[in-house]
């Protein structure tokens, strides 16, 4: 397999300054594209694999499998809010005052605001679950998955930081310095995760309902939930009759 060199994202702060808010629908691609490396990944490290291979047709049609799902509609709900804060944004940095709405600088801050009380709970679970099951669990059974999960352990740790940073900007006396601190670093955040949620929806669980074995599927719901309850059974894929793993 070719070498893939790590290359570094451009410094959040490049991305916007505290007097341009980036509206683009199409956030800068990242230099952290696994794009060409993680389904070549899946295919050369599963025909040297430990165990069989699915069956064909599942490769080919794969498996909606609850948990995944699960971690796709937690991607939805984010994005969704994430349009929201946006377009409140866009408001704020043209420095609009329609006549029913007033001010919109107030209303972008309570929206960043619920944001990060989102993102709190999703870091805790959603990424806490990616970070200590799946991910893994791809390093494990893609050839050099190690290292091709590396940048999205990496891009976990620095959406924490930069939420960790934006909590504490909003939690400073209100003042039209700390309002474009906080648009500034917001803007920052939601252009990270727009890029990371992006890799994660085109490759990460593509990949993982092909690899996955059903002992990684419970961990990974037992993971995301504070309180899981019983596997769900489609946690649990079943092989057609005849076929073996």
């Amino acid at each position: 397999m070719t070498a893939v060199i790590p290359a570094t994202r451009p410094s959040p702060a490049s991305l916007c300054t505290s007097n341009t808010f980036h509206t683009d629908a199409r956030p800068p691609k990242s230099p952290l594209d696994l794009t060409p490396v993680i389904p070549a990944a899946a295919r050369k490290g599963r025909s040297s694999a430990r165990r069989r291979e699915r069956p064909r047709a599942a490769q080919e049609k794969p498996m909606t499998i609850p948990i995944l799902q699960m971690l796709r509609e937690d991607h939805a709900r984010v994005l969704a809010e994430l349009d929201r804060v946006d377009a409140l944004l866009r408001d704020a940095a043209a420095g609009r005052e329609a006549a029913a709405a007033g001010d919109p600088r107030p209303a972008a801050i309570v929206a960043t605001r619920a944001l990060a009380a989102r993102l709190e709970t999703q870091f805790a679970t959603h990424l806490a679950a990616e970070d200590g099951v799946l991910y893994p669990a791809l390093a494990r059974e893609l050839e050099h998955g190690a290292r091709l999960v590396a940048p999205l352990h990496a891009e976990h740790a620095e959406l924490r930081a930069m939420l960790a940073a934006l909590l504490v900007t909003l939690g400073r006396a209100p003042d039209a310095a700390r309002d474009e601190q906080v648009f500034v670093q917001v803007r920052d955040l939601v252009d990270l995760l727009r890029i990371h949620i992006r890799k994660e929806e085109a490759l990460v669980f593509s990949v993982a309902e092909r690899v996955l074995e059903p002992h990684d599927l419970a961990a990974l719901r037992a993971r995301r939930s504070p309180d899981p309850g019983p596997p769900a059974p489609g946690d649990h894929p079943t092989t057609p009759k005849g076929t073996s793993r």
